[in-house]
Order: structure tokens, then sequence, then C-alpha cells
């Protein structure tokens, strides 16, 4: 069975603050065009470089290429990744040493060909909730 070439598809503009973490999205999906660095909220400082990710951008970036990469393309009895209409994920979040290669499975199969924003929910490190929490930042 031949296969069609892939397509390239504009995705709606993504505000990433963070060039590692655009260079993760730019290898988790590929062939559409990469959105640029356009911080849309104040940011803060990485509180957790250099403990629980790099904090040396060619390391982290090397390292999410590799975890992404070592995910197949397509997957028995699911198919091709990104899977189609995935638009919900849950991923770890501890630190990339031990949760990396299991989140670039989760990020991998997600469509965000009509995606217009992106919301990570997380839990607080500090203080407990008993309910959602937006940042302040």
């Amino acid at each position: 069975m031949a296969q069609t070439p892939p397509t390239t598809v504009r995705l709606p503009r993504l505000f990433i603050t963070n060039s590692a973490h655009q260079a993760c999205y730019q290898r988790a999906i590929p062939n559409t065009t990469s959105p640029t660095i356009q911080p849309r909220m104040p940011s803060r400082e990485a509180t957790h470089a250099g403990s629980w990710y790099s904090d040396h951008e060619p390391t982290l970036s090397s390292q999410l290429e590799k975890w992404l990469a070592q995910v197949p393309d397509e997957l028995p009895g699911i198919g091709r990744l990104p899977i189609a209409g995935a638009r919900v994920i849950i991923a770890p979040h501890a630190g990339y040493a031990y949760s990396g290669p299991c989140a670039a499975w989760a990020y991998k199969a997600l469509d965000l060909s009509k995606a217009k924003s992106i919301f990570l929910l997380g839990p607080s490190h500090h203080h407990h909730l008993s309910q959602a929490s937006p940042s302040r930042n």
C-alpha cells in the first residue's frame, strides 16, 4: 500500500514561552509550521531547571528529542500518531529523568490540528488546595 506524503498543517498561533519547550513541540508534532516564542502573559523563572530537568538548553532539547523519537509513529491497534481527535492527555510531570520517556508517549499522541488554546493543569507542590486555582503569573 502506497503511503501518501504527509501534508503540512498550519496550527493556530500558540504561545510558547520556553525555547526548550518550543523544540519539544516542533519534534512532537511533525509536518506543522512551528510557532515562535511569544510570551502572552508574565512568565516566571523556571524554578526547577537544574533539578527536575536540565538547565542546559542543548541537553534538555537532546533529551526531549530522544524520548519523542523512541515513540513509534504507528502503534498496533491504534494506528498512526498523533491520534486523530486526541485533545486531552494525562501525562506524568515528575523529574524528566523519571517521567520524560512516558510523557513523550502522551504528548506524541496529541492531535493539535484544530487547537486554539492549550491548558496545562497540575497539582500544587506547596499548598493544599480543595479546588482548581489558576496561577497568578
